[in-house]
């Protein structure tokens, strides 16, 4: 995000002057990017732990929720054009507050 930020300040360069809205602008996408993809990760997490819950029988398939919502909220956050890693790193660290109690 940020090196996109600073290729189109190197193109508006060329053309007219950068201004301190501009700066502001993209300070705020970068932060709108991180934010967001800590969000998908937190709701992914909630609902991995969530559906994890009804798997007590079925212990086999708790790796395969985990993996398979971490993928998800990456693809969904990069999909929209926000950070997908950070929505990955969001979700195995948001995921174990409740799963801790619910796995088997």
């Amino acid at each position: 995000v940020l090196y996109n930020i600073l290729i189109a300040f190197t193109k508006m360069h060329k053309f007219e002057a950068i201004e301190p809205v501009d700066i502001l602008a993209g300070c705020a996408r970068f932060v709108i990017v991180g934010v967001g993809g800590v969000f998908f990760g937190i709701i992914f997490g909630f609902i991995s732990a969530f559906i994890t819950r009804f798997t007590q029988n079925i212990s086999a398939i708790e790796p395969l929720i985990v993996f398979m919502f971490s993928y998800l909220s990456y693809l969904a956050a990069e999909t929209l054009y926000l950070s997908g890693i950070l929505a990955s790193f969001a979700k195995q660290m948001f995921s174990p507050a409740f799963a801790f109690a619910l796995f088997s």
